[in-house]
């Protein structure tokens, strides 16, 4: 009993929630949530932080147990697959939910966002539970799937700001996700359509750094000149990946490059608006 509720999910949150990968990934959120020019106390800054932490577990885990049939199959080392209770997975399930609820209500701004969380919710579980066996492209799957993290952008903003600026920002979230899907998943590798998507990803991050660049200017110099040179070189160092790729010379760690990319792009966007 005691394995089945504690040590089950502790030896879950170490192999498929390492803080090692998740706190710079919500810290990635966070400051793409400040980029409408949102300035946050302390406080508010870490309720910030645990918001972006719970809800990147909570569609982690639910991603998990709606695949726990295929990773039965084909991952049996997990821990999902070797639980003999599902209960404690659901149970944390069910208090992320009501933490996520819980934080995004008391936070500042507009309480539509609340809604906005609910219909993520709903809209998930349909896509697991039915959606996504109607629209089984690996490509067109992937792409839905990843569109719930500019909306945690979203719900990280706040009171906001400048909606223009924070739309750039989570225009850059979702594209850094949806390369690093076409450049870390090797099946992906050689399905034309991901390679399709992937170069006209790279081009539309070049985009929304010009426009990152242009919605700054006026502001300190060698921030906005720092701004274009950092657009021009994700530009660069995106399309050699792209020709690596395509000659599956990198390792399948190479797409969190795209992330340290899009995290130097959104920062200096973030402190380009403030000065």
């Amino acid at each position: 009993m005691y394995n089945s509720w504690i040590r089950k999910p502790q030896q879950y949150l170490r192999t498929r929630f390492p803080a090692r990968l998740y706190v710079p990934c919500a810290t990635f959120l966070v400051i793409a949530g400040l980029a409408s020019g949102r300035t946050l106390p302390m406080v508010e800054l870490a309720l910030a932080c645990v918001l972006a932490l719970t809800l990147l577990l909570q569609f982690r885990l639910l991603d998990d147990l709606s695949d726990l049939a295929h990773d039965r199959r084909f991952h049996p080392e997990r821990v999902l697959s070797q639980a003999v209770s599902l209960v404690p997975f659901y149970l944390l399930l069910t208090i992320c939910l009501l933490v996520n609820l819980a934080l995004v209500a008391v936070q500042p701004g507009p309480r539509y966002r609340l809604v906005i969380l609910v219909v993520l919710n709903a809209g998930a579980v349909l896509w697991y539970y039915g959606l996504r066996r109607i629209l089984s492209g690996k490509v067109i799957g992937y792409h839905i799937v990843i569109g719930k993290y500019p909306l945690f952008v979203f719900l990280l903003s706040g009171d906001g700001g400048d909606m223009w600026r924070l739309f750039l920002a989570m225009a850059a979230v979702y594209l850094c996700f949806s390369m690093y899907e076409a450049l870390h998943d090797r099946q992906l590798h050689t399905v034309p359509r991901a390679a399709t998507s992937l170069t006209i990803e790279i081009g539309a991050l070049f985009a929304v750094s010009v426009l990152m660049t242009s919605e700054i200017i006026g502001g300190k110099p060698s921030i906005v000149i720092l701004q274009g040179l950092l657009g021009v070189f994700s530009l660069l160092a995106l399309s050699e990946m792209f020709c690596r790729r395509r000659v599956h010379l990198d390792s399948a760690k190479t797409g969190y490059a795209v992330f340290i990319l899009g995290f130097a792009l959104i920062l200096n966007f973030s402190l380009g608006v403030r000065l």
